[in-house]
């Protein structure tokens, strides 16, 4: 599933930045990664959250240096057995 945050940023929230959702699941346990514009610059960061752990960012300056990290880590998530939530 993909989901995307409000945008242009709404009144009265301030630091509402576009976002990419995805919600990925094994078993019982869901995963998140997001790609996301980082708050403070015109980087980008690649956040992903897995149960029980803190949530590991990377940061990018260029955007296809993101697109190609982000294929990898699916590819290999999808190896490791997550699929997307139905």
């Amino acid at each position: 599933m993909l989901l995307y945050t409000s945008w242009p940023p709404v009144a009265g929230r301030p630091g509402c930045q576009p976002a990419m959702l995805w919600f990925l699941e094994r078993e019982s346990q869901t995963l998140i990664c997001e790609v996301r514009q980082a708050e403070d610059g015109d980087e980008f960061e690649l956040a992903v959250r897995t149960p029980g752990q803190p949530e590991h960012v990377e940061r990018f300056a260029e955007p296809t240096v993101l697109i190609e990290t982000l294929v990898q880590r699916q590819m290999q998530l999808h190896l490791d057995g997550w699929r997307p939530k139905a």
